[in-house]
């Protein structure tokens, strides 16, 4: 009899040294694993709640905290792929996991209004490209140019605008190549009309009344002329910029050009006896 009870006894404690075990190991992973919560490594902390998870019979604690820390890896790995869809609703399914720890939860509620206040950044950047796309459309590239600069200035303080940086580059590439041919142009328009002359063959006369006149209109620049129909008209230029008309006595030259320098007439046409129009 006294050999019976010593071993139930000895097999008592065998028992209760195993149950301390098993409580022992549960408890040892659940601290771990919310301490990989507390450094916001979802991925450690999920592979501890799933091992403290079968240590104990019917535990949903460790079941709970293993799908929190598994969803806010997934959510993460989803944001950091560019898959803001799918990182908000991920996000969001943690934020309203029934039975969760406060702390995750509230972190991915942090979570969730960054990517959508990112979303609404990167929004306003393409309506602004899209307005710099189209000033250089119309060719309005001084205009463009002061866009792009704003924008740039915006993109180099924000992290997430970075996307953007080869393609605003891109842009002041063929902006600054257009004002370069622009000014090109307008310099060379500005030589041309410097290097026209146009001045009376003898000394002015009085043009009687009696004379009869004809029109000209030159659609090119948007001028019209009255001259007297005893001139003869010289041929048209092929830049359709004016007209001679000349006799034995008088010679008239009525053109337009482009007045890029903002000169006054005064300033740009020292004869007063010769017809010219600037447009």
């Amino acid at each position: 009899m006294k050999s019976r009870f010593t071993f139930l006894s000895v097999g008592a404690l065998c028992i209760t040294l195993l149950t301390s075990c098993v409580n022992s190991d549960y408890q040892n992973a659940m601290d771990k694993g919310i301490d990989s919560l507390g450094q916001q490594d979802y991925h450690q902390a999920a592979i501890y709640f799933e091992v403290a998870s079968p240590e104990q019979d019917n535990d949903t604690k460790a079941r709970t905290y293993f799908e929190q820390a598994s969803q806010m890896d997934e959510a993460i790995n989803f944001y950091e792929q560019e898959e803001y869809i799918s990182s908000l609703d991920a996000f969001k399914a943690v934020a309203n996991q029934d039975d969760g720890l406060k702390t995750v939860q509230s972190e991915a509620e942090k979570w969730e209004t960054t990517i959508l206040n990112e979303q609404e950044e990167l929004a306003a950047t393409e309506v602004e490209i899209d307005t710099i796309n189209h000033l250089i459309s119309v060719e309005e590239y001084t205009s463009a140019l002061e866009q792009l600069q704003l924008l740039n200035t915006k993109v180099e303080s924000e992290e997430i605008l970075s996307y953007y940086e080869n393609e605003l580059a891109n842009h002041t590439e063929t902006i600054n190549k257009a004002l370069v041919e622009v000014e090109d142009v307008n310099t060379t328009a500005s030589t041309d009309a410097e290097e026209i002359t146009v001045e009376s063959k003898e000394e002015p006369i009085e043009v009687e009344k009696e004379l009869t006149y004809a029109s000209y209109t030159n659609e090119r620049f948007g001028f019209t002329i009255e001259y007297p129909l005893d001139l003869i008209v010289g041929p048209s230029p092929t830049n359709g910029d004016g007209l001679n008309f000349y006799n034995d006595e008088l010679e008239i030259t009525a053109f337009g050009g482009h007045n890029v320098m903002s000169e006054s007439i005064e300033r740009r046409y020292r004869c007063p006896y010769s017809l010219r129009s600037t447009n």
